[in-house]
Parts: C-alpha cells; sequence; structure tokens
C-alpha cells in the first residue's frame, strides 16, 4: 500500500460493522476494532500498545536504522 507522498502509515484503524480484525499487512499493522456501541448494546474497541525503540549504541547512530514498527505494536481488541 503506498501512500501519495511515497510514505505508509504503521498504524491504519478503519472502524467499521464488518469482522473485528487486526493484521501485519506488509508491514502495515491495520486494525478494524469494530464499533464502540452497537444500538443499545455494547460493541468493542482495540487497546493499542505500541513498545518503544530500543536504540543501537552510539556507533550505529544515525545509519539508516528502521523503526520496524509492526514488531513493536500489541493489539487486543476486547469486548464490552
Amino acid at each position: 500500500m503506498m501512500f501519495p507522498n511515497g510514505q505508509s502509515p504503521d498504524i491504519l484503524i478503519c472502524p467499521s460493522e464488518l469482522m473485528l480484525f487486526a493484521k501485519n499487512i506488509e508491514g502495515i499493522i491495520c486494525v478494524n476494532p469494530g464499533m464502540l456501541v452497537k444500538g443499545k448494546t455494547a460493541g468493542s474497541f482495540a487497546n493499542i500498545t505500541v513498545d518503544p525503540i530500543a536504540l543501537p549504541s552510539a556507533d550505529y547512530a544515525g545509519k539508516g536504522m528502521s523503526n520496524k514498527a509492526a514488531e513493536r505494536i500489541r493489539i487486543d481488541i476486547i469486548n464490552i
């Protein structure tokens, strides 16, 4: 998935009434947390945890280190 500026997001959140999911698609974490409220009943939401970047030693700083966000993200979809 490419965006007009040539960059792509780390997380793409698109709530809908379709099946709940969290998937890694080409390094982009795509999430459908569902709807928080469905009519008069409770729905679901996503709890997203992003771990901090583990910086390498000073010898490697500034040499094009990738943030590898997809490896540092945990998503829990919770029904309420």
